[in-house]
């Protein structure tokens, strides 16, 4: 049984994108079959931060939880199975 999860899902301004994020997150959310979350930030949930570029703009807000921004187009089953590995984005 896949596990249920919810994302925080947040996206850059868009300034120079060099892949269609929305559809990659459409697609994400498709094939998962997770959910997108709105309101507050709890421990232990994923915050998913969603580059158009390698700028990095957005940045996940404080406190310690699982975080992973992407910045380029990537296959939608690579980035599940690193959601689910709950891989951390260094930030400094």
């Amino acid at each position: 049984m896949q596990e249920q999860l919810e994302l925080h899902i947040r996206y850059c301004g868009g300034c120079n994108p060099t892949y269609d994020r929305v559809a990659l997150v459409s697609e994400l959310l498709s094939v998962s079959g997770w959910a997108k979350k709105g309101g507050s930030l709890a421990p232990g949930d994923i915050w998913l931060g969603v580059c158009g570029c390698t700028r990095e703009c957005v940045r996940p807000p404080g406190g310690h939880l699982r975080h992973i921004a992407i910045h380029q187009s990537i296959p939608v089953l690579t980035l599940i199975e690193q959601i689910k590995k709950g891989a951390e984005k260094s930030w400094e």
